[in-house]
C-alpha cells in the first residue's frame, strides 16, 4: 500500500504539471488508459509483475484523482462545479463501497480475482476514450 501511495503522489505531481503543457482531457485519458493497461499486464504477466504494476497503477491513480476537479472546471460552468464534483464523489464512493464485496464474490465463485480485474480494465477503456471527446457546456469548442 505504501508503494501505491508514493507513486500516486508522484503521479499527482507529474500529471498535474503536464496539464499546464497539454490539454487536461488528454492527460486524464492517458492516466485512465495507463490504469487499464496496468491491469491487463497484471492479468497476463508472471508473479513478479506485481511490483511494476503497483508503481504504474499508483502513478495513474494519482493522476486521475489529482486532476478530476480541473477537468470538471474545464467542462462545466463555475456555478455547477460543486454539484458536479459532489455527484462524482457520490458515485465514486458507491463504487468503492460495492466493488470489494463484488470482487470477493467473484473470488469465491472462481477461485481468483482475474474476472474482477478484467472488469476493471474493461470499464477503464471507454472511460479513457470518452474523456478524449469531452466538450464544454456550450458544445461549440472542445475543452482545453
Amino acid at each position: 500500500m505504501g508503494i501505491v501511495g508514493l507513486f500516486s503522489l508522484i503521479g499527482k505531481l507529474v500529471l498535474g504539471f503536464l496539464t499546464e503543457k497539454i490539454p487536461v482531457r488528454y492527460v486524464m485519458a492517458g492516466s485512465i488508459g495507463l490504469k487499464a493497461i496496468s491491469l491487463f499486464i497484471l492479468l497476463i504477466g508472471p508473479t513478479w509483475i506485481v511490483w511494476p504494476f503497483v508503481m504504474v497503477y499508483g502513478f495513474s491513480m494519482g493522476g486521475t484523482t489529482g486532476i478530476m476537479a480541473l477537468l470538471v472546471a474545464n467542462i462545466f460552468e463555475v456555478s455547477s462545479i460543486g454539484r458536479i464534483l459532489g455527484s462524482l464523489t457520490l458515485f465514486s464512493s458507491l463504487s468503492h463501497t460495492f466493488s470489494p464485496p463484488v470482487a470477493g464474490y467473484i473470488f469465491d465463485a472462481t477461485g481468483n480475482y482475474d474476472l474482477a480485474l478484467l472488469l476493471l480494465a474493461i470499464t477503464a477503456i471507454p472511460a479513457s476514450l470518452l474523456t478524449l471527446f469531452a466538450y464544454s457546456r456550450k458544445g461549440i469548442e472542445k475543452i482545453r
